[in-house]
């Protein structure tokens, strides 16, 4: 039997049972909780343009906080869309906020620049990965050196 996924205050899935009055759904419940800001962000947009003002619309949003993830989560958009002149101001923003970063972040761009030929970009990122707190790891060698013989 297959339940519907309602959203809880954190950012968890949990399976509910179905509702006893099936004209009302979850989603028109007014007990049930909004979904949690990160999963508003990643919800599909019409321009990668678009997504990229979502850090600095967003401040506008009482309780609202970025993260590395609200950041990782609009760079792969761009990414996916092949903004890359949208990459570079968004990672000056991030940079001067001083958040905590996580190496998926890195890992994913230099991944990205490896897929479309630009390893002078995939070295770049590897290059600036310090400046942002966080260590170069095995894995964002890896996928450094995979984009540099990809591209050979």
């Amino acid at each position: 039997m297959a339940f519907p996924i309602v959203f809880n205050t954190s950012s968890h899935f949990t399976p509910s049972a179905q509702s006893p009055n099936p004209s009302l759904s979850s989603a028109q419940s007014p007990s049930s909780p909004s979904p949690p800001p990160l999963s508003i962000s990643s919800l599909p947009t019409p321009s990668p343009l678009r997504s990229k003002t979502g850090p600095t619309t967003s401040k506008y949003h009482p309780g609202f906080h970025h993260n590395c993830h609200t950041y990782h989560v609009i760079i792969c958009r761009l990414l996916r869309s092949r903004a890359f002149h949208l990459i570079d101001p968004l990672l000056s923003d991030l940079r001067s906020l001083n958040l905590r970063c996580i190496a998926d972040l890195f890992i994913s761009l230099i991944c990205n620049y490896s897929v479309v030929s630009r390893p002078k970009l995939a070295l770049k990122t590897f290059i600036t990965i310090p400046k942002f707190g966080v260590q170069r790891s095995v894995r964002s060698l890896n996928a450094l050196l995979n984009a540099l013989v990809q591209n050979h």
